[in-house]
């Protein structure tokens, strides 16, 4: 299959199939994506040690419990860290542990900074160790073509 049969010929849930409990880039939403056959985008970006989440806004403050910015979190502060649904805010390991193959991922590196930013080349590292195992259909972009670069030596 090629990318435009795998990309183009069905709808992409952007940030997952969300509304009411499921939440945008949440398990839930995702779920929802996969039992309609609709591929999913999705955005990710790194906590303080680059380890990819899945997550849209830079602050925590609109989707969950909590305030602040989420690249101050580290791995273990997730675990206090609710959305608005009463799921934790997933990482990216997971979520391709979820899809699993059954439909296509648009996944969006997000940079807070728009320039390359401290910690960025560890999310791209690290998101492109999880991208280089990963089986299913996936495609990467990110607005910052810094990100692309850097992403295009770990995973061409």
């Amino acid at each position: 299959m090629d990318f435009r049969e795998t990309f183009l010929s069905r709808p992409i849930a952007h940030r997952g199939y969300h509304g009411k409990k499921k939440l945008e880039n949440s398990r839930a939403a995702f779920k929802a994506a996969i039992l309609n056959g609709f591929g999913i985008e999705l955005d990710v970006q790194g906590l303080r040690n680059g380890c990819p989440v899945v997550f849209h806004d830079y602050s925590l403050d609109r989707l969950t419990n909590k305030k602040g910015k989420l690249n101050n979190l580290t791995f273990n502060d997730l675990e206090h860290i609710f959305l608005k649904n009463g799921e934790l805010i997933p990482t990216l390991k997971e979520v391709l542990k979820l899809v699993n193959g059954k439909v296509p991922i648009l996944l969006e590196i997000k940079d807070p900074t728009g320039v390359f930013g401290e910690n960025i080349g560890e999310l791209v590292k690290k998101s492109a160790h999880l991208i280089n195992s990963y089986k299913g259909p996936l495609a990467v972009m990110s607005f910052n073509p810094i990100v692309v670069r850097e992403l295009e030596k770990y995973s061409p």
